[in-house]
């Protein structure tokens, strides 16, 4: 029993990361990227950013990096516990899914 759940195990790590990888993939694929979304809500609030500012933002989430070391970098943050920020709900994913999570598991009031 034992070594089939070690086997089991040793499965599951590859196909761990090969989801993790096809999901930072899906994230990456549509156009454009935080730092234009920024640039489009300063200019939608009147503000124009300068260079030396949009150059700091994808310098701050590794824009200017290759995709190889943003996907390395992503998924230390992950295994760390930083799951990311939603700048929807203005929270820490973590903080989200710990909210859905205790949803989840309260009890129903009578």
């Amino acid at each position: 029993m034992t070594q089939y759940v070690i086997r089991r195990i040793l499965h599951a790590v590859p196909l761990l990361i090969l989801v993790s990888i096809v999901s930072f993939l899906l994230i990456q694929l549509p156009p454009g990227d935080i730092a234009e979304t920024f640039i489009l809500e300063q200019i939608r609030l009147g503000d124009y950013p300068d260079e030396k500012q949009i150059q700091k933002i994808r310098e701050q989430y590794l824009l200017d990096r290759p995709i190889y070391f943003q996907y390395l970098s992503w998924a230390a943050g992950f295994v760390q516990g930083d799951w990311g920020y939603s700048y929807l709900r203005l929270k820490s994913v973590r903080e989200l899914i710990g909210e859905r999570i205790g949803d989840c598991l309260a009890w129903p009031s009578s």
